[in-house]
């Protein structure tokens, strides 16, 4: 990884929205420019190698996963991210089967592995989520307020009993990491 240096501008940037006297970031990635943000980089910026299809899988998942209205749209999300990245797993895999060097070989099967195993936590936090049940979120305090006296939906919950089961479900499908 690239060394991250905080700056601040003694010019203008517009082409990065970095302004003069604002703080913003740099790096040089391996045998590339070198790259300005108004905002720390995130790992899928730091990167060249096929980690970088992981890494910008993980941070889209993680953006949308802000962003969802339903328990099974996260479901949904996380399995998106998994299947984009089994097929870099595989890419390693192919990558170290076309390739003679013994100890390179080893270091993308086991990157390969990794990448799996994540894939199966963020698989089974998906089948978590899933099966989270309604009937744990429900506040009976406010079962006076609502139109359907025992919700069977997602939809019918109040706003902080929604919030509450999206919460659950944003933290189940964000507690997997991968470590390659």
């Amino acid at each position: 990884m690239p060394k991250i240096v905080s700056s601040v501008a003694r010019k203008d940037y517009p082409a990065e929205g970095i302004r003069k006297g604002q703080t913003y970031y740099s790096w040089k990635p391996y045998r590339g420019a070198t790259q300005r943000s108004a905002t720390y980089p995130r790992p899928s910026q730091l990167t060249n190698s096929k980690m970088k299809g992981v890494y910008e899988a993980m941070e889209s998942m993680t953006d949308a996963v802000s962003q969802a209205t339903s328990p099974e749209d996260i479901a949904s999300l996380a399995g998106e991210c998994a299947t984009a990245c089994r097929a870099i797993a595989d890419e390693y895999r192919d990558s170290a089967s076309n390739f003679g060097v013994a100890g390179t070989n080893a270091e993308w099967e086991a990157k390969a592995d990794s990448i799996d195993s994540y894939c199966d936590d963020l698989e089974a936090a998906a089948a978590e989520v899933e099966a989270l049940s309604i009937d744990d979120y429900i506040d009976e305090d406010e079962a006076g307020e609502r139109e359907v006296k025992k919700p069977t939906k997602f939809d019918e919950l109040s706003e902080s009993e929604k919030d509450a089961m999206l919460q659950a479900c944003v933290t189940l499908v964000e507690e997997p990491q991968c470590d390659a």
